[in-house]
């Protein structure tokens, strides 16, 4: 037989960080054969013609095969490993918004990105209940999912209330708002939740009087 020599199977190719990949040395020679794996660490078994490695970094695995005649072969290859982004979303947490309202949602640096509704922007703006998560990925295909923000509507209300005045007390006070006839008012306030509360005020206005009595007339 001619001396031993090894070829790696499944080597030379980039990996994102945090996963493996099967190196498999073919080896030529007189069997039995031994096998020797390096560098040791990141190694699912450096003895064995088969292996699966986790490199951290970019490595140079290198495998020295021995056959029984003592012929001694080496073979190497290069695992490129690449960083996987930080996915992220700003802001985070829970959120709550007031509807008819909306608010942007903000994925870390990338290339690009698939959100969960099927959008493919960095930034998402949201005006609906719902959980919202985002793919982030690199040009060098590696990926990350962030965690999930939670978008809470708020509701808004509506209010009305009606009002009979002596013309003689004419101008009032409503809300901040001077009123000087009869009509139809709306102010905005903030309900218990933070939210805009339309309120209304049907003003009605009695004949010119100094003071307003029991039945709800006006005397001079």
């Amino acid at each position: 037989f001619s001396p031993n020599s090894v070829s790696i199977q499944g080597g030379g190719v980039s990996l994102c960080s945090g996963d493996s990949v099967q190196l498999i040395a073919n080896a030529v020679g007189t069997a039995p054969f031994s096998y020797s794996w390096g560098p040791a660490i990141s190694i699912s078994d450096s003895a064995s013609s088969s292996v699966s490695v986790f490199p951290v970094s970019t490595t140079t695995y290198t495998v020295t095969v021995t056959d029984a005649t003592a012929s001694v072969s080496t073979a190497s290859t290069i695992i490129t490993v690449n960083p996987k982004p930080t996915a992220s979303i700003s802001p985070s947490g829970n959120i709550s918004i007031c509807q008819g309202s909306n608010v942007t949602l903000t994925a870390s640096a990338g290339d690009s990105y698939l959100w969960n509704t099927g959008a493919t922007t960095k930034a998402l703006s949201v005006n609906a209940d719902g959980s919202y998560f985002v793919r982030v990925s690199t040009a060098a295909g590696c990926s990350a999912v962030s965690n999930t923000v939670t978008v809470t509507l708020k509701n808004k209300s509506t209010g009305s209330e009606s009002m009979t005045v002596c013309s003689s007390a004419l101008p009032i006070t409503w809300n901040s708002l001077q009123l000087n006839a009869a009509g139809t008012y709306q102010a905005t306030l903030t309900n218990s939740v933070g939210c805009d509360s339309l309120v209304t005020l049907n003003l009605s206005v009695l004949n010119t009087a100094y003071f307003r009595d029991s039945v709800g007339s006006c005397s001079v």
